[in-house]
C-alpha cells in the first residue's frame, strides 16, 4: 500500500502575494551571472516539513501520522445469536452455587455506625 501526504497551507502563516507577471522580453544574447543563497530556518527537531508550518501544526501532522503507523490487531466478530457469544455470556457469570451465611448479626453493625 503507498501512502501519500498532502500539506495544506498553514492558516496561521500569512499568504503570499501573488507573483506579478513579467512581460517577455527579446532575448538579448547576453549572459547574466545570478547569486543565489539559500538559509536554514531555525527549527530545532529537524521535521521535513517545510513552508513555514507553526510548530504546533508540525507536532499535530506527526501525531497523525504516527497514530496512522500504528499496528493494529484484528479481532472476529461474532454475531449476537453464535454459538461463540452465548459461550462468552455465560462464562460471565459464576458457574458455582454455594450458600452463602451471614456471621454477623444487625446489632452487631448498628454498633459501628457513629452517632446511633
Amino acid at each position: 500500500m503507498t501512502r501519500m501526504m498532502v500539506l495544506l497551507p498553514d492558516p496561521d502563516e500569512p499568504t503570499p502575494a501573488p507573483a506579478p507577471k513579467k512581460e517577455k522580453k527579446a532575448a538579448s544574447g547576453e549572459a547574466k551571472e545570478v547569486q543565489v543563497s539559500i538559509r536554514k530556518t531555525a527549527d530545532d527537531k529537524g521535521m521535513p516539513f517545510g513552508g513555514g508550518m507553526t510548530a504546533v501544526r508540525r507536532e499535530m501532522l506527526m501525531r497523525i501520522r504516527a497514530e496512522e503507523d500504528e499496528k493494529w490487531d484484528d479481532y472476529e466478530f461474532c454475531g449476537g445469536q453464535t454459538a461463540e457469544t452465548a459461550e462468552a455470556y455465560q462464562n460471565m457469570f459464576a458457574t458455582h452455587e454455594e450458600d452463602l451465611e451471614c456471621t454477623t448479626d444487625i446489632t452487631a453493625v448498628l454498633k459501628t455506625i457513629r452517632g446511633l
